[in-house]
């Protein structure tokens, strides 16, 4: 059993994001991109860093 909010993006979109940032692109073009907030796309650059 899985306890917690649900994901906004999915697991591809959270691959797309990241491929868009190595990209080089805007973190605000990316969230209104994918319609969620900036701690959303800048939490899985911080996971992405860690990893």
């Amino acid at each position: 059993m899985k306890f917690g909010r649900k994901l906004k993006l999915t697991p591809h979109q959270q691959d797309q994001v990241r491929a868009m940032l190595k990209d080089g692109q805007p973190i605000r073009a990316i969230d209104r991109h994918f319609n969620v907030g900036v701690a959303t796309i800048d939490r899985i650059k911080r996971k992405t860093e860690l990893s």
